[in-house]
């Protein structure tokens, strides 16, 4: 009977573990007027949206291709770079195993541009339950003022911003854990306006780090368990 006992406690206790997880994201948003960024062989997956500036892009060699394109309701655009706040560098890239690019792909949302966007997003499948997306972004108000909203996540799950930065590199670091694998998450740019009508927002690239397995988590539940065990059966 006090055998039946700890399994019952095991599962009520592991039961609730399982059910109280949930989605979140923790948000870390820096400036930069000039960083180079290297960017790790280890990460998870990368992807250089324009290492030319004409439009090349490199992702990880071998890696599972978990970054989408970028989309946008009106034309984007190769080669932009406004004051290059930020140089990616990489390794073991494909098509191009190693480089550096200050070069962004970008949407034009000034009325100037052809075809003006109204939004700009890109998307990531998680490869796994939690991770380190890192995203470098640079909104370029073209000397005149800017404002727009960005909004990460999915339905349900979701991190938003409304900011008025511009002409700055602008680096979106989003601690990501209670997903599941096959997550789409959305970064959306959008209720962008300014007063140049040239004004623009422009992504660089973008990185996953999958944290290491939190090994001494089994150890907790050991000793917890372990001691359960000695006050069931030690009465």
């Amino acid at each position: 009977m006090k055998k039946v006992l700890l399994s019952s406690a095991l599962c009520i206790l592991i039961g609730g573990l399982v059910s109280e997880t949930q989605a979140a994201i923790i948000a870390n948003v820096r400036t930069t007027n000039s960083t180079t960024v290297s960017i790790a062989e280890d990460v998870a997956d990368f992807i250089v949206y324009d290492s030319t500036g004409s439009g090349t892009t490199v992702r990880k060699n071998g890696g599972p291709g978990i970054f989408s394109a970028i989309g946008a309701d009106g034309i984007v655009y190769d080669g932009g770079y406004g004051s290059t706040p930020v140089t990616l560098q990489w390794s073991n890239g494909n098509p191009t195993d190693s480089g550096s690019s200050y070069y962004c792909k970008y949407a034009g949302f000034g009325s100037s541009f052809a075809d003006p966007a109204t939004y700009m997003e890109m998307q990531l499948t998680m490869p796994s339950t939690s991770g380190t997306l890192t995203l470098w972004t640079y909104p370029n108000g073209n000397t005149g003022s800017l404002s727009y909203d960005i909004t990460f996540g999915k339905t349900g799950d979701q991190w938003t911003e409304t900011s008025t930065l511009e002409n700055i590199g602008k680096i979106y670091e989003f601690q990501l854990s209670g997903f599941t694998v096959g997550d789409t998450l959305t970064f959306r740019v959008d209720n962008v306006s300014g007063s140049n009508s040239w004004h623009n927002f422009g992504i660089y690239g973008a990185q996953f780090v999958i944290p290491e397995p939190v090994t001494a988590l089994s150890f907790v539940f050991g000793g917890i368990l372990l001691a359960g065990y000695r006050r069931l059966f030690t009465k």
